[in-house]
């Protein structure tokens, strides 16, 4: 199989988490390129299937709508999934101990509250239409930090004192969360060096076997700083130089 995926993307990385604990080498991926072509598309160099040099057209090869990633496809070409959430957790189906006691529908709605309240509200905070939205955006995403720190002062990990699906939906956001979203997605309130239980939470993550190699941190700046965003249906630019700042 093929999973297309772009380095920057929180969706992606909890894929490629996945694949990690899943131990699944056998799925060949594919990067797409950093940054967006001037219609605002993810690019692919290469791509070994069809030669597509866009998602759109790539999507279109295989007979789908679409141009977002992640994308999986069998060896033939056959289109297999784009949802980053049944993508995870099909790929550790076997494996209980992520699964913290939970049946496939409980955690189906845990993963479905991380995704809603902290993975894509973030990237709600630059579509408010005026301030008061924007406030309220940012404040919910700040009170489930704080309700999330609260949690880690007496736990190790999100569900309890293993890991688990959720720290996989959980940690991209984080990795990215004080040089994209504080920076420049107007998630401003806090970093998240400012909490202290999950700075030790997020050094804990990343100090697992192999989980800090599944993020690129050059990359996703270089996506996130020099690419174009939607925004109200424009495509902007929100970081306003034309290269990459230098962060202490």
């Amino acid at each position: 199989m093929n999973l297309y995926v772009l380095a920057a993307c929180p969706f992606c990385h909890r894929v490629l988490l996945a694949m990690l604990w899943a131990k699944r080498s056998d799925i060949n991926v594919v990067y797409v390129n950093d940054l967006k072509d001037e219609n605002g598309h993810l690019t692919l160099d290469d791509e070994p299937l069809f030669g597509a040099k866009t998602m759109p057209e790539l999507y279109e090869k295989v007979g789908q709508n679409g141009s977002s990633v992640p994308l999986l496809l069998d060896k033939d070409g056959t289109f297999v999934s784009n949802s980053s959430k049944q993508m995870t957790m099909d790929l550790l189906n076997q494996e209980p101990q992520l699964w913290a006691g939970l049946d496939n529908r409980q955690m189906s709605e845990v993963l479905d509250g991380i995704h809603d309240k902290l993975n894509r509200a973030v990237y709600g905070v630059i579509q408010a239409a005026d301030q008061d939205e924007y406030e309220r955006k940012a404040g919910a995403i700040f009170a489930y930090l704080d309700n999330l720190d609260g949690k880690l002062a007496t736990q190790k990990f999100v569900l309890g004192d293993e890991p688990s699906l959720a720290d996989l939906f959980v940690l991209p956001t984080l990795m990215r969360f004080d040089k994209v979203y504080h920076r420049i997605f107007g998630c401003s309130q806090k970093r998240l060096a400012d909490y202290a239980h999950l700075s030790a939470y997020l050094n804990r993550m990343s100090g697992i076997a192999g989980v800090a190699g599944t993020f690129d941190g050059h990359k996703t700046l270089t996506h996130y700083y020099l690419s174009t965003f939607a925004v109200h249906g424009v495509q902007t630019r929100l970081h306003p130089l034309p290269f990459l700042p230098v962060f202490g």
